[in-house]
């Protein structure tokens, strides 16, 4: 079995991450989970059919593979053990047992240039990438990490001090955010403190918020992080 991976980035520039995103072709797609099925082509390809106004076939990325066994707790480390026919029945399993959900009305299938990034449901509050990088640019993005899975923000050093002599302190925060459903958005405030000759820091105190985004009230997620950067 074949399986897709998005692009990675690894401590890219801001200017760069942001590029990239604003040209992505990204499509949500609202269906019935009734009307999607996961099928395979000759060679072992996975592929989504949807079904709701006329029929369609995507690519399945590994990102989408793993948020649909884990809408279920089925591990995506288990999948080594199944044949591509049995980890089809358990896919098309799942979507059955999503619709059966009165929960679910229906879900949300992320497109991206083509290919099915995730499947969310329909109580998911998406904030986007571009949108957690814009707000967070005025506070000096050192650098950006982003796979199909999540995104990170890391940034440079806010301010120095010198509590005790000759025992520096750094102020910083990181970001993190996953459209796809695969963890929480986050914003982690910490002073790190240089300690070793050699450059290398310990973290010594944190002021973190997790934020889930099941029934998420955005602008009071959006409006809590800047609160949280700005202290």
């Amino acid at each position: 079995m074949k399986l897709i991976d998005g692009k990675i980035f690894d401590k890219v520039r801001a200017e760069v991450m942001i590029d990239y995103l604003k040209n992505l072709d990204v499509q949500i797609i609202e269906t019935d989970p009734r009307s999607v099925k996961v099928i395979k082509t000759d060679n072992d390809i996975l592929k989504l059919e949807v079904t709701s106004n006329q029929k369609a076939f995507y690519s399945i990325r590994k990102a989408f593979l793993f948020k649909l066994l884990k809408w279920f707790n089925i591990s995506h480390h288990n999948i080594k053990h199944f044949n591509i026919d049995t980890i089809i029945a358990i896919c098309n399993d799942n979507l059955r047992a999503i619709s059966d959900n009165q929960y679910n009305s229906y879900v949300k299938i992320k497109i991206e240039n083509g290919e099915a990034v995730t499947i969310l449901s329909s109580k998911f509050t998406t904030i986007s990438d571009l949108e957690i990088i814009n707000l967070a640019q005025k506070y000096n993005i050192d650098s950006i990490s982003r796979d199909d899975f999540s995104m990170r923000i890391y940034t440079t050093i806010k301010e120095n001090s010198e509590p005790i002599v000759g025992d520096m302190f750094g102020y910083a925060f990181n970001i993190t955010n996953s459209e796809t459903g695969f963890s929480q958005v986050t914003a982690e405030n910490f002073i790190l403190r240089y300690i070793c000759t050699n450059g290398a820091t310990t973290r010594i105190s944190t002021d973190n918020h997790s934020f889930n985004h099941y029934k998420m009230n955005k602008n009071y997620v959006l409006n809590t992080i800047i609160d949280s950067l700005d202290k």
